[in-house]
Protein backbone atom coordinates (compact mmCIF):
# COMPACT_ATOMS: atom_id res chain seq x y z
CA UNK A 1 0.00 0.00 0.00
CA UNK A 2 2.88 2.42 0.50
CA UNK A 3 4.33 1.83 -3.11
CA UNK A 4 1.05 2.44 -4.35
CA UNK A 5 0.57 5.77 -2.31
CA UNK A 6 4.95 7.22 -3.27
CA UNK A 7 3.48 5.81 -7.20
CA UNK A 8 0.76 8.13 -7.00
CA UNK A 9 1.95 11.26 -5.40
CA UNK A 10 4.78 10.83 -7.97
CA UNK A 11 2.69 10.65 -10.66
CA UNK A 12 0.65 13.80 -9.51
CA UNK A 13 3.61 15.53 -9.21
CA UNK A 14 4.90 14.66 -12.96
CA UNK A 15 1.07 15.48 -14.49
CA UNK A 16 1.45 18.90 -12.73
CA UNK A 17 5.07 19.35 -13.93
CA UNK A 18 3.88 18.39 -17.67
CA UNK A 19 0.86 20.63 -17.47
CA UNK A 20 2.79 23.79 -16.51
CA UNK A 21 5.49 23.10 -19.28
CA UNK A 22 3.26 22.58 -21.77
CA UNK A 23 4.48 24.98 -24.62
CA UNK A 24 1.66 23.99 -27.19
CA UNK A 25 -0.78 26.53 -25.52
CA UNK A 26 1.20 29.48 -26.12
CA UNK A 27 -0.29 32.81 -27.22
CA UNK A 28 -1.03 33.01 -30.63
CA UNK A 29 0.13 36.63 -30.04
CA UNK A 30 3.31 35.52 -29.17
CA UNK A 31 3.67 33.46 -31.81
CA UNK A 32 2.88 36.47 -34.15
CA UNK A 33 5.46 38.31 -32.38
CA UNK A 34 8.51 36.06 -33.41
CA UNK A 35 7.11 35.70 -37.01
CA UNK A 36 7.17 39.41 -37.50
CA UNK A 37 10.90 40.30 -35.72
CA UNK A 38 11.94 37.38 -37.98
CA UNK A 39 10.26 39.11 -40.77
CA UNK A 40 11.65 42.27 -40.30
CA UNK A 41 15.44 41.12 -40.20
CA UNK A 42 17.58 43.26 -42.89
CA UNK A 43 20.15 40.46 -43.16
CA UNK A 44 22.99 40.78 -45.43
CA UNK A 45 24.95 37.86 -47.05
CA UNK A 46 28.21 37.27 -48.85
CA UNK A 47 28.74 33.99 -49.97
CA UNK A 48 32.13 32.83 -51.68
CA UNK A 49 32.49 29.07 -51.97
CA UNK A 50 36.27 27.85 -52.22
CA UNK A 51 38.58 25.16 -51.37
CA UNK A 52 39.36 25.88 -47.36
CA UNK A 53 38.89 28.62 -44.52
CA UNK A 54 42.19 30.10 -43.18
CA UNK A 55 42.12 33.03 -40.90
CA UNK A 56 38.54 33.32 -41.31
CA UNK A 57 38.42 33.92 -44.88
CA UNK A 58 37.52 31.35 -47.63
CA UNK A 59 40.72 30.28 -50.32
CA UNK A 60 40.83 28.84 -53.35
CA UNK A 61 37.73 30.60 -54.38
CA UNK A 62 36.42 29.52 -57.74
CA UNK A 63 33.06 29.12 -59.98
CA UNK A 64 34.71 25.66 -61.28
CA UNK A 65 36.76 22.34 -59.60
CA UNK A 66 39.35 19.90 -61.16
CA UNK A 67 38.65 16.18 -59.50
CA UNK A 68 41.85 16.94 -57.83
CA UNK A 69 39.61 18.96 -54.88
CA UNK A 70 38.14 16.62 -52.57
CA UNK A 71 36.03 19.29 -50.69
CA UNK A 72 34.76 22.65 -51.06
CA UNK A 73 33.29 25.21 -48.28
CA UNK A 74 30.41 27.06 -48.77
CA UNK A 75 31.61 30.70 -46.70
CA UNK A 76 29.25 33.14 -45.77
CA UNK A 77 29.09 36.58 -43.91
CA UNK A 78 25.92 37.58 -42.32
CA UNK A 79 25.78 40.92 -40.94
CA UNK A 80 22.55 42.71 -39.49
CA UNK A 81 21.67 39.81 -37.28
CA UNK A 82 20.16 42.21 -34.56
CA UNK A 83 19.16 38.87 -32.44
CA UNK A 84 20.65 35.12 -33.19
CA UNK A 85 19.37 33.27 -35.69
CA UNK A 86 20.01 30.39 -37.98
CA UNK A 87 20.64 30.34 -41.51
CA UNK A 88 20.89 27.38 -43.59
CA UNK A 89 23.38 26.31 -46.36
CA UNK A 90 21.38 23.52 -48.94
CA UNK A 91 23.66 21.75 -50.83
CA UNK A 92 22.80 20.43 -54.29
CA UNK A 93 23.77 18.22 -57.12
CA UNK A 94 22.67 18.87 -60.32
CA UNK A 95 19.37 20.13 -58.71
CA UNK A 96 18.97 17.49 -56.32
CA UNK A 97 19.72 18.51 -52.75
CA UNK A 98 22.13 16.31 -51.17
CA UNK A 99 22.56 18.19 -47.77
CA UNK A 100 20.97 20.53 -45.29
CA UNK A 101 23.14 22.55 -43.12
CA UNK A 102 21.90 24.50 -40.12
CA UNK A 103 24.19 27.29 -39.18
CA UNK A 104 23.65 29.50 -35.86
CA UNK A 105 24.69 33.19 -36.07
CA UNK A 106 25.25 34.65 -32.89
CA UNK A 107 26.05 37.92 -33.45
CA UNK A 108 25.02 41.07 -35.52
CA UNK A 109 28.62 40.27 -37.66
CA UNK A 110 29.61 36.59 -38.04
CA UNK A 111 31.15 34.30 -40.03
CA UNK A 112 30.41 30.68 -40.79
CA UNK A 113 30.68 28.03 -43.31
CA UNK A 114 29.65 24.38 -43.78
CA UNK A 115 31.85 22.02 -46.26
CA UNK A 116 30.60 18.80 -48.67
CA UNK A 117 33.04 16.11 -50.07
CA UNK A 118 32.70 16.54 -53.53
CA UNK A 119 35.69 13.91 -54.83
CA UNK A 120 34.31 11.18 -57.73
CA UNK A 121 30.97 13.74 -57.18
CA UNK A 122 31.23 15.78 -60.99
CA UNK A 123 28.65 17.52 -62.01
CA UNK A 124 26.57 21.10 -61.48
CA UNK A 125 26.47 22.26 -57.82
CA UNK A 126 25.29 25.19 -56.44
CA UNK A 127 24.78 26.47 -52.59
CA UNK A 128 22.00 28.39 -51.14
CA UNK A 129 21.67 30.61 -48.29
CA UNK A 130 18.07 30.39 -46.24
CA UNK A 131 17.64 33.17 -43.92
CA UNK A 132 14.75 32.17 -40.72
CA UNK A 133 11.56 32.67 -42.83
CA UNK A 134 12.79 29.99 -45.54
CA UNK A 135 13.55 32.71 -48.16
CA UNK A 136 16.95 32.11 -50.38
CA UNK A 137 19.05 35.08 -49.70
CA UNK A 138 22.06 34.10 -51.90
CA UNK A 139 23.05 31.40 -54.45
CA UNK A 140 26.37 30.47 -55.51
CA UNK A 141 26.83 27.63 -58.42
CA UNK A 142 29.82 26.28 -59.33
CA UNK A 143 31.31 22.83 -61.30
CA UNK A 144 33.30 20.25 -60.49
CA UNK A 145 34.57 18.78 -63.23
CA UNK A 146 35.38 14.96 -63.83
Amino acid sequence: MKRLIIFAAGALVAASALAENNDAAAPAADVAAVSSSLEDLRLNIELKVGTNVENREVVGESAAFGPEVPKIVAWTRVSGANQPVQITHIWKRDGKTVATVPLNIQSASYRTFSRRTVAGEPGAWSVDVIDPIGKVVARKEFTVEP
